[in-house]
């Protein structure tokens, strides 16, 4: 039998549960903002932005919990935004030489008369193809209209040190110039550039001299062409677009599963969002799907965060390339338990040789409205996430209307957040419904009972044979 005082406590306890509970709500961290004064003649909240760096970010698992609050102990609205500017995007064009006439000299140098391609635009450079290695020559370019030569590039070298180091360059800059026509011009190359270092030798004396003596070994190496690719760079300033912070990212290699016929590369990156990957390799004509999973090391179950195909055609005046892979929004991963895998279906061809893999994610910031000269604490944790009208916010960034940057000041501090009541299993109402149900009825039940035992226990009056009346209590 439960008691009237057990079901009194039973009733307050669940009387608490709907109440809300214990609360939680001890946050991460927070930090201080002070806005400056106002300049004179300013009036009004200013619209002022936190920028949200890598270090931030890696401390803060979900940028939607990060809250604001004035001195007052007040929340305002806030919102996480992409920062957006002007950038300078660069576009260019490459094409093979295929009309050229070559003359070779008994000295060594190349001369080369070559017409650009039909269509082809003002040419920035030309690229000479070699398969040589350890070399160096000067390079000049003389623009050709009708009897008139204009020169366009004078003495700029091109050179190979793979013998050190993994280092080329075959590029030659020109100035702009609205010739089809071109004079190529490859010298001899001098004693300097053909003699190669074989010895080198350092003495020193007792008396503290130093004798240095170096010597050199000629090296008469040809000069071999294997094309002349025309390259034509243009650069446009794109207004309002979206910026972006490039990850440092370590690519380690996997090894190779042969029945499965493809490649695979682990990504090491900080726990913060990244949205596109970069593949550079310099394998051409290949068309491979690629995905991109993290898998979490406490299980065996891949989440698949990005999809696409590899490609990169150059065959002619063909030069296309699409090495970009888009990834799942707001995709982090993080570096103790969780690993994020490139894998890439080379079927049947050989694997491509990729130099390395570059990661990509928005640039980050914590837009508010602040009065001037007051100062503000953002803070992040397990507090509720506050629903405030942020319609001004977003007005006003749509609009194109640029945040003051303020800067967070001091170090990060442990602080208890508001106390918020928590959703748990017992605040659910599938759960709480029944049980308020449950002891109402037994509470109902014990005073029916207690009301019971009140009837059995009530005075009785009965008769005396003598004629007397005679009370019992009983």
């Amino acid at each position: 039998m439960i008691s009237c005082r057990a079901m009194s406590g039973i009733l307050i306890a669940v009387g608490s549960l709907a109440a809300g509970g214990p609360v939680v709500g001890d946050s991460t961290w927070e930090r201080e903002v002070v806005v400056s004064p106002a300049e004179p003649g300013v009036v009004g909240p200013r619209l002022v932005a936190v920028p949200l760096d890598a270090s931030l970010l890696r401390s803060t698992p979900d940028v939607a919990t990060l809250s604001v609050y004035d001195d007052l102990q007040r929340a305002i609205p806030v919102i996480v935004h992409e920062r957006t500017g002007t950038t300078r995007r660069r576009t260019d064009t490459i094409a093979p030489v295929e009309k050229l006439d070559i003359a070779a000299h008994g000295s060594g140098a190349l001369k080369l008369t070559i017409q650009l391609p039909d269509k082809f635009p003002v040419p920035t450079a030309f690229r000479l193809e070699t398969p040589l290695h350890d070399f160096e020559r000067s390079v000049s370019i003389w623009a050709v209209t009708g009897d008139q030569e204009t020169p366009v590039a004078t003495n700029q070298p091109i050179f190979d040190i793979a013998r050190h180091m993994d280092v080329r360059r075959l590029d030659v800059p020109v100035e702009r110039s609205s010739a089809r026509t071109f004079r190529i011009e490859i010298s001899a190359p001098s004693p300097e550039q053909s003699a190669k270092l074989a010895e080198w030798t350092l003495t020193l004396a007792k008396d503290g001299s130093v004798g240095k003596t170096e010597r050199f070994t000629p090296v008469d190496q040809p000069f071999k062409l294997d094309r002349i690719l025309a390259v034509s760079t243009r650069e446009e300033t794109v207004a309002a677009s979206r910026l972006e912070r490039e990850v440092p990212c370590r690519l380690e290699p996997v090894p190779s599963d042969d029945a499965r016929k493809a490649t695979a590369m682990r990504l090491m990156t900080d726990n913060v969002p990244i949205d596109r990957l970069l593949v550079e390799t310099t394998s051409v004509n290949f068309s491979r799907p690629v995905t991109v999973t993290i898998l979490r090391k406490s299980g065996t179950v891949a989440d698949l965060v990005g999809s696409g195909q590899l490609t990169r055609f150059r065959y002619g005046d063909i030069n296309e390339s699409r090495l970009e892979i888009a990834l799942r929004a707001g995709t982090r991963v993080d570096p103790d338990g969780e690993e994020l895998t490139l894998e890439i279906d080379n079927g049947d061809s050989p694997p491509l040789v990729v130099e390395r893999v570059r990661a990509f994610g928005p640039d980050l910031q914590l837009v508010f409205l602040a009065e001037a000269g007051r100062s503000y604490r953002v803070r992040f944790g397990t507090q509720r996430l506050q629903r405030h009208d942020r319609s001004a916010l977003s007005r006003l960034l749509d609009s194109g209307h640029a945040p003051e940057v303020v800067q967070l000041a001091g170090e990060a501090e442990a602080v208890v957040g508001t106390p918020q009541p928590s959703v748990g299993f017992w605040n659910s109402p599938w759960i709480l419904g029944p049980v308020v149900g449950l002891a109402v009825a037994g509470f109902a039940w014990a005073l029916y009972r207690a009301v019971g035992r009140i009837d059995l226990v009530a005075p009785v009056e009965t008769s005396d044979p003598a004629g007397g009346d005679v009370r019992e209590d009983g």
